[in-house]
């Protein structure tokens, strides 16, 4: 509602810049996995979607496979911006020493529709000498785990005190809508989250993004997840300070795109370029 007022103030003649920021776009799944609701209402809301994409000044979305194909089925461009995660006090750079003295391994945030707790559990089991500690509330497929819920303002204690963080998705991705969409609709906000805070992601192959994004910055490591099971290469060095201290530094270097004067930055300077053409165009 607020984003087509802001279209009509634009085209009332108003100075104004109008986006949609989109967390995900709506795949082809929905009328093949939620009945003759989601048949219904697939078509009106795709309709929506593609009329607010086209009619908005910018639009952003957090995951570059979702807008390459966004752009093959549309021919829309939508502009990436990552998803902000949290704030880094002046001076702050993580305190490695500790976290490898605690060994805690963590995951944030619910499961179910995206992320399977029993490949978690799984997961945690491939570093049996870590120590679990979730920020999620206690369930029992959590049992004998340390969960707890945190204040917002108590994240960043809570990822300081990381090894490292798991990003599990599903153990067991069925058919073509479903890959469909843990390839092109994730890019986890606890992942931001972590790597603001200089915490290495520890995902699973079936995440595209996220795991293009730990290889090529080197920032954790990909679980290689098959018939619902986990299983980590053979990598020199797993058990060891330097390794891990080495991934807690790229993942800090990494996580800087992820703090928030970053991320506004990326928004600020779209508005801007967007603002200056309208202007240019009117003159």
């Amino acid at each position: 509602m607020l984003l087509r007022q802001s279209i009509k103030a634009r085209d009332a003649g108003r100075p104004v810049v109008t986006s949609f920021d989109m967390r995900s776009f709506l795949g082809p799944e929905s009328p093949m996995s939620h009945g003759a609701i989601g048949t219904i209402a697939y078509g009106f809301v795709k309709a929506l979607e593609f009329e607010l994409v086209t009619n908005s000044d910018l639009a952003f979305l957090p995951v570059n496979v979702g807008r390459r194909q966004y752009l093959e089925e549309t021919g829309l461009a939508i502009h990436y911006a990552p998803i902000q995660g949290l704030d880094r006090e002046p001076g702050w750079k993580p305190d490695f020493p500790a976290r490898w003295a605690n060994r805690r391994i963590g995951y944030s945030g619910s499961v179910g529709q995206w992320h399977d707790p029993a490949l978690l559990r799984q997961i945690f089991e491939l570093f049996p000498i870590w120590r679990p500690q979730l920020a999620s509330k206690p369930i029992d497929a959590f049992a004998g785990l340390d969960c707890q819920l945190y204040r917002q303002s108590e994240l960043p204690a809570y990822y300081d005190g990381l090894l490292a963080l798991v990003i599990p998705g599903l153990a067991e991705v069925e058919g073509y809508y479903r890959t469909l969409q843990m390839r092109c609709n994730l890019f986890s906000t606890k992942a931001a989250e972590a790597l603001s805070r200089g915490v290495p992601l520890i995902v699973s192959s079936q995440l595209q993004e996220l795991a293009d994004f730990v290889h090529q910055n080197e920032c954790g490591i990909v679980v290689d997840v098959r018939d619902g099971r986990p299983s980590l290469a053979d990598l020199p060095g797993l058990d060891s300070y330097e390794f891990w201290e080495r991934l807690s530094t790229n993942a800090a270097k990494a996580g800087e795109r992820f703090a928030r004067p970053a991320v506004l930055s990326v928004y600020e300077q779209a508005w801007l370029a967007t603002f200056r053409q309208q202007k240019e165009s009117q003159s």
